[in-house]
């Protein structure tokens, strides 16, 4: 039988696998390789039922997004407090070899391999989120509704989401007014 592997941990690398993301200037489009180490992959029973049966593990959501300073099912935080831009599933293929057939397919798209020694490795896209209520980084926490706080772990990145400009126009009897107006062009 496996030993039960230690406490969750996560590393962020540039897409190479090796070099430490850190205070590297990202962008969307950008990939990121996320490594975790202690992610237990018989814990997180239960969950919603489906996808995944609630009898057996729903693994881990390894999400790249902008989360709130209370972001962690652990502490109640609503789902609104967590907005993904990318997400992997986290998963024993021992396990998603016993998911219904019919949710095989949603379940793969997004799927990366928890070992038994509880160690993974995921490729994630970077890209802007749909609001922005804190800080962008790597999360990781329990799949499927089910809450393990051993599991909500997080590492910040310096990400900025990609600038918007708008350009109007308006012709008068005194000319052409253009106005260009712009946002999220940083500090």
């Amino acid at each position: 039988e496996p030993e039960t592997p230690a406490e969750p941990a996560i590393s962020v690398f540039l897409a190479d696998g090796t070099t430490p993301a850190a205070s590297t200037a990202l962008k969307a489009g950008d990939k990121v390789v996320v490594k975790g180490t202690g992610y237990d992959p018989t814990a997180n029973v239960g969950g919603r039922g489906a996808p995944i049966p609630a009898d057996l593990p729903q693994g881990t959501y390894v999400v790249f997004g902008n989360f709130a300073e209370n972001w962690k099912p652990s502490a109640s935080a609503p789902g609104s407090n967590r907005v993904v831009g990318s997400q992997v599933w986290a998963l024993a293929e021992s396990v998603l070899n016993k998911v219904p057939a019919n949710f095989q397919g949603a379940i793969r798209a997004q799927w990366v391999d928890i070992a038994a020694d509880g160690t993974f490795s995921a490729t994630l896209t970077l890209k802007d989120t749909a609001s922005a209520p804190g800080a962008y980084g790597v999360y990781t926490y329990g799949a499927g509704g089910v809450v393990n706080a051993a599991q909500e772990r997080s590492v910040a990145l310096n990400y900025a989401p990609a600038p918007k400009i708008a350009v109007s126009s308006s012709v008068a009897t005194t000319g052409i007014t253009t106005t260009v107006t712009g946002t999220q062009f940083g500090a």
